[in-house]
């Protein structure tokens, strides 16, 4: 079992190496008192004026590490290449929510596969925020305080059972979800909405400005 390295009682910022969305930084720092960047991410904070707390990954993008250790910046190289940053990072760090920016844009590769890892470890709280909206691992039921007006997106990483939903215009009850066959893309709150799901794997989609409504959900 993997050690954590960092320990937080209360939700921690996590930047990755791709283009950090000033939009993004600016809505997600204030959930958040520890700041983790996944390697070239310290770079990226850097430009902000955001010195993180700790600094982790394979260090293959990280500009100067011995810079970042002479400011008293812990830094932890992970050698094994079975695992993306991202991963790195979210199975290292022990808090309630981890906020992701700096993991969106600039490779798609890159952007799929923390898609991907949403889905994997949805049940440790994880948001990843872009430039005009953030992806989440929805739990088995979820209470978002959405707008009506608001655009939903569902995006199955596995074959799902959509049990129930109140105030979506096009209601999930009943439907398969699977990454080949039924999607969610573009529903539309109608007023808060409550989803359930028969398991986890569902990734969904909102807004950024909607991103306090999706971390009191992940937090209840």
């Amino acid at each position: 079992m993997t050690e954590p390295l960092l320990h937080s009682a209360t939700p921690v910022l996590l930047a990755g190496g791709g283009a950090i969305a000033p939009a993004a930084l600016a809505t997600v720092r204030p959930f958040c008192d520890k700041v983790v960047a996944a390697d070239g991410g310290a770079d990226g904070l850097a430009g902000f004026g955001v010195t993180p707390d700790l600094i982790l990954g394979d260090l293959d993008s990280l500009g100067d590490p011995a810079s970042w250790s002479a400011r008293g910046v812990a830094v932890h190289r992970i050698a094994e290449q079975d695992s993306t940053d991202f991963e790195k990072a979210v199975t290292r760090i022990d808090a309630p929510l981890v906020l992701g920016v700096g993991f969106t844009g600039k490779r798609l590769d890159h952007t799929l596969a923390v898609i991907a890892s949403l889905a994997k470890f949805g049940p440790r709280g994880l948001i990843v925020a872009g430039e005009e909206d953030c992806a989440f691992a929805l739990p088995l039921q979820c209470h978002l305080d959405l707008p009506a007006g608001a655009v939903v997106s569902l995006v199955p990483m596995a074959e799902i059972v959509g049990l129930s939903s109140t105030n979506l215009r096009w209601p999930i009850d009943g439907l398969n979800f699977a990454p080949m066959g039924q999607g969610g893309t573009s529903n539309e709150a109608l007023g808060p909405v409550h989803m359930a799901f028969d398991r986890l794997g569902m990734v969904g989609l909102v807004a950024l400005e909607h991103l306090p409504a999706v971390v009191a959900a992940i937090e209840a």
